[in-house]
């Protein structure tokens, strides 16, 4: 999609990507089914809180009304297409994500694309209070 994650969700995306699967009994140890899955857990846990730090920024900087996320990481993940000010087609992109894992990473890297590039072209967002009157 276009989407490179950093170091750290990379792994995630690309074995979610890869097809990779959690060991069935008799192709591997329960314990390390169980590692994985922990493993798993873990890592969306740390999308999901970098998520929505992010997107709290992304809203204030933007003069946003701030909006409560869902605490799940299933519905942050959906919520954030509504969160963020994204082009039809970046919603739909996020949106069709296959499962929660890639939404939240693709969420996440999309926060940080609107950021650098409102860093780069020194744009602020709109004001609070709306936007200004041409009158």
């Amino acid at each position: 999609v276009g989407l490179a994650l950093g170091e750290e969700e990379s792994p995630l995306l690309v074995a979610i990507a890869g097809g990779e699967r959690v060991p069935r009994a008799g192709n591997g140890s329960h314990h390390d089914t169980c590692l994985r899955k922990l493993s798993l857990v873990t890592r969306v846990s740390r999308i999901s809180s970098k998520l929505t730090v992010a997107i709290r920024d992304y809203r204030a900087r933007r003069g946003m009304l701030p909006s409560e996320p869902p605490s799940d990481p299933t519905g942050l993940s959906y919520w954030a297409a509504r969160a963020l000010d994204l082009a039809p087609a970046d919603a739909q992109l996020l949106l069709a994500s296959v499962d929660t894992a890639t939404r939240l990473g693709v969420a996440l890297r999309m926060v940080q694309r609107e950021t650098a590039l409102e860093a780069s072209l020194g744009v602020m967002g709109t004001l609070p209070g709306g936007p200004p009157s041409l009158n």
